[in-house]
């Protein structure tokens, strides 16, 4: 058949119906006509009551009642964004606030506009006490998904005031008791109000949905079918009966309360929900991603509908489009822990782990701690080889929900900690060969990865695979273990297969692309990342890491933006490509294009606190400091437990010469987060600045004082008194804070350091001390580093190298260990510094210091013409650097470009005294 011409027929059938409704009142007045659309409605026909409606109004678009009545009608049969416009008419045109606001707030409850209802009608009281207890009632709702539980409380006892007995009040006081998880008084809450009523559908519904939570899913099914019985045109109480079913699972049942739902509301948007729901559980994934489709373009801003459509793409496999529903709807709701859960997951199969993390972090500890999070968590950390932190996350997955075999494997973690290593590997094995699930599995390749065993690690994936024999998953946890032990060949076959199996899963492309890049297959890394994009146009983590490979392959920068403009077209409601776009702009030196992307970003994404660090780092360049001292502000607001914007709303403060706010920031910062050693720092630095140091030291001493079981006051008052050269006291305040917080890493670190600067005497100590240490702290890695730091710095390369490469075993992807591993090896002239170094600016591609590094590393093997490449590229990623074209005059004179070394050394002669190396300078060209 041909489709238009069948459409055409549709349409005009349509039509004809729409004539024939009203073909009994062509000749009636407007009046008539609302008086036929009431009587509609009393025999339950809203249908027909909306079309006599809209009829009227078309007659006389000034009718008020017929306005109000349409819009009513309109939230009845589910056009909720109907009902909000023809009601806010309504109440424009001055209809009884009384009738028209109760429903008015319902329709915006449903179509998710909290802000307004609770902005424009927050504080509203009506004449009639059951209007407003219904408008309060409604206003307490939105409140609770605001968040905000004390004024949701607020509003529900302003409703109950109102009208003692008004039912919808009672029963959002039932609710709000359950949401608290009060769930016996609010199922008695409940059942007192069906005693009172039985035929309140709305209770029974309340009643059905907490015996749920209390897991009586019989119970539930029965009060719910109750509720339906009552009320069936009840859309809540269809959609609960679906979850519960879908949830136990029973999708016999599940699809037999769809098709009932589907028959008493055949086009509401809940209806639309349930199916896509339905759909969804049964890998119908076409057919329910055309429905959460159809529901976002119905209700953009609602929670649960971006929630749905962000797992539907996730499974559909555009983990960025997964991505963009999913963190929209968390800036609506933060409070949704299965949003949270959901866009970790994404993240982690988009490769993500930083923003995994982050995601998880208000589940991970406090009243609000998930078993689930945490074992994400932990797979998170696994993929960035902290080993040690996922055994933490796995052991703490298995205290919140014992009931599964992590109570068994935390118990084996904890032997392992306790360095009863072969028990608790003989333990695990056990648990890993009797259960179905991988937790012991996994928990046995996070402590075979922080070990170093990459081969008994790939004998435990192996082992989990034979579980999950077609696990795209799995296969790149193979991959990352065996690019962790150096097989890059096996790696790259392990990302190929998870590919096959998962065409979609951005992260093994990614890894691709970057051990192509590592073996200098350039060209094919690039063309791999655009075939992702061509496969998948909105997967802005594509077109983002395309743009980092041409940074690092030196192209204009003009085709490098033009990229990063594309993944914000491709995918506006996303963060990350907004946020490189703004530091891509600031590394070129182009302030002005950085600050109104920086406007840009902050009017998208008012609460996003990645995007307002960025915004902020935008303002600072532009020396708009006053705009960078708000921005920053408002990320404090955001990051209530963080001092971290704190010390930046201090750095501004500095920078326009105001050290008394400054200060003051700075003790809001160690208010926030005491341990915050950057903040210590900078207010030492301040107070000596101003010769204030006996302050500084009473402010350490008062730490002390109020916090004796804590670090920080130590670490403070020894800091301080380095500042004011007095190294023996402060080696002092060290050891005592170390006898009395005997596992403080940073006390440790500190007491190095200042030994070890000392005098000879003192670094043999200061050696005897590591040593002491690392035999009872051997997973200090954070140690071991700082240690093998000074040893470079010490230009003790063997044995910076020994413990740099140690530690590399233990964070295989860390830039920074990466990096200071290849200059180490590159200041000895040994090979694989150059691999080492590639692989941290791989990591992080935008840091000059890591592509310093590499061009250093290739022009030790003499790869000279690719060193100068690099070089520039790093001097124009920081071009106020002189360091970096010392650097690059030091690889012509290796090259023998004596008239490139000469042009950059006499230009560096120049700023005289502003440059501390003139000596070398001096040097340099005297030998030319």
């Amino acid at each position: 058949m041909n489709r238009f011409s069948a459409l055409t027929r549709l349409g005009l059938a349509l039509a004809l119906a729409l004539a024939a409704a009203l073909s009994g009142c062509g000749a009636d007045s407007a009046e008539q006509l609302v008086a036929s659309g009431k009587a509609e409605i009393a025999k339950n026909n809203r249908g027909a009551a909306v079309i006599r409606f809209k009829a009227a109004l078309q007659l006389e678009p000034q009718l008020t009642e017929a306005r109000y009545l349409l819009g009513s009608a309109l939230l009845e049969v589910g056009d909720a964004p109907g009902a909000v416009r023809e009601l806010s008419k309504a109440m424009d045109q001055r209809w009884p606030a009384d009738q028209v606001l109760p429903p008015l707030a319902q329709a915006l409850l449903t179509i998710g506009n909290h802000q307004r209802l609770t902005s424009e009608f927050g504080d509203t009281t009506l004449d009639n006490p059951q209007a407003t207890a219904a408008l309060k009632s409604a206003v307490a709702t939105a409140w609770s998904a605001l968040g905000d539980p004390t004024k949701a409380q607020e509003a529900t006892l302003a409703a109950l005031a109102a009208a003692p007995d008004n039912q919808a009040a009672l029963l959002l006081k039932a609710r709000l008791a359950a949401g608290r998880g009060d769930f016996a008084e609010a199922l008695a809450q409940a059942h007192a109000i069906v005693s009172a009523d039985p035929k309140r559908h709305d209770a029974w519904l309340l009643q059905g949905e907490v015996q749920a939570l209390q897991g009586d899913g019989a119970g539930a099914e029965s009060s719910l079918r109750k509720a339906i019985e009552l009320q069936p045109a009840h859309a809540p109480a269809h959609q609960a009966l679906v979850n519960l079913l879908l949830q136990r699972p029973d999708m016999a049942a599940a699809k037999t309360a769809l098709e009932a739902m589907r028959s008493a509301l055949p086009n509401h948007p809940t209806t639309v929900f349930a199916d896509a729901q339905v759909a969804l559980a049964e890998g119908e994934l076409n057919r329910a991603r055309d429905l959460a489709q159809q529901l976002v373009r119905m209700a953009p801003d609602n929670v649960s509908v971006l929630m749905l459509s962000g797992a539907v793409e996730a499974r559909v496999g555009s983990q960025a489009l997964a991505e963009t529903q999913l963190a929209k709807a968390l800036r609506i709701d933060p409070e949704r822990k299965q949003g949270r859960v959901l866009l970790a997951q994404v993240y982690l199969r988009l490769g993500q782990t930083g923003k995994a993390l982050e995601t998880l972090r208000p589940l991970l500890s406090g009243a609000g701690a998930d078993a689930v999070a945490h074992a994400l968590a932990g797979d998170a950390q696994l993929r960035v080889g902290d080993a040690r932190a996922a055994e933490a996350h796995f052991r703490k997955a298995a205290e919140l929900d014992p009931s599964d075999d992590r109570h068994a494997v935390a118990v084996a973690l904890a032997q392992m900690a306790e360095g009863e290593s072969v028990a608790a590997f003989k333990a695990l094995k056990s648990i890993a060969e009797r259960s179905k699930s991988i937790h012991a599995d996994m928990a046995i390749v996070s402590a075979r990865m922080r070990r170093g065993e990459f081969d008994a690690a790939l004998a435990a994936v192996d082992a989990m695979s034979r579980k999950q024999p077609n696990s795209a998953g799995l296969l790149v946890l193979k991959g990352r273990v065996q690019m962790a032990g150096k097989n890059l060949p096996a790696a790259r076959n392990s990302f190929e297969q998870a590919l096959r199996l998962d065409p979609a899963l951005f992260e093994a492309t990614s890894n691709l692309a970057g051990i192509e890049w590592l073996q200098g297959d350039t060209e094919s890394a690039k063309q791999r990342l655009q075939a992702a994009i061509q496969s998948d146009p909105q997967n802005h983590l594509a077109r983002a890491a395309l743009a980092g490979l041409q940074e690092r392959l030196g192209e204009p920068a003009d085709e490098v933006l033009q990229t990063l403009r594309l993944a914000v077209q491709a995918s506006p409601g996303a963060t990350g490509p907004r946020v490189q776009l703004i530091d891509v702009l600031l590394r070129n030196h182009r302030t002005k294009d950085a600050f109104a992307a920086a406007r840009d970003a902050a009017a998208a994404f008012p609460t996003d606190p990645q995007m307002l660090a960025a915004v902020g780092r935008a303002q600072e360049k532009a020396n708009a400091f006053e705009q960078a001292l708000n921005t920053y502000r408002r990320l404090s607001n955001l990051l209530p437990a963080s001092g971290e914007p704190w010390v930046r709303v201090a750095d501004m403060y500095r920078a326009s010469g105001r050290p008394d706010a400054a200060e003051a920031s700075l003790r809001k910062a160690l208010e926030t987060e005491p341990e915050l050693e950057e903040a210590q720092r900078s207010l030492v630095g301040l107070l000596l600045q101003q010769k204030r140091g006996d302050e500084a030291l009473r402010l350490a001493q008062d730490g002390q004082r109020l916090r004796p079981q804590s670090a920080s006051g130590y670490l403070f008052e020894g800091l301080a008194r380095l500042r004011l050269g007095s190294a023996a006291e402060a080696i002092a305040v060290f050891k005592k804070g170390l006898a009395t917080v005997p596992d403080s890493s940073p006390l440790a670190r500190a007491l190095y350091s200042a030994l070890a600067g000392k005098d000879n005497a003192g670094s043999a100590e200061a050696e005897r001390h590591a040593a002491q240490w690392l035999k009872s702290h051997p997973d200090d890695v954070e140690f071991d580093y700082h240690v093998g730091m000074a040893e470079s710095a010490r230009r003790s390369w063997a044995a910076a190298e020994a413990r740099l490469q140690r530690v590399a075993q233990r964070r295989p992807n860390s830039p920074v260990v990466l990096n200071n591993l290849a200059w180490v090896l590159a200041k000895q002239g040994k090979p694989g510094a150059v691999g080492y170094a590639q692989r941290a600016v791989d990591a992080s591609p935008q840091e000059a210091p890591l592509l310093d590094t590499l061009a250093v590393a290739l022009a030790a093997e003499k790869q000279y013409d690719k060193a100068l490449v690099i070089q520039r590229q790093a001097i124009a990623l920081a071009a106020s650097d002189p360091n970096l074209k010392l650097g690059l005059a030091r690889i012509a004179l290796q090259a023998g470009d004596r008239e490139l070394a000469k042009q950059e050394l006499e230009a560096l002669q120049a700023l005289g005294a502003t440059f501390d190396q003139q000596p070398e300078v001096d040097r340099l060209l005297a030998t030319i």
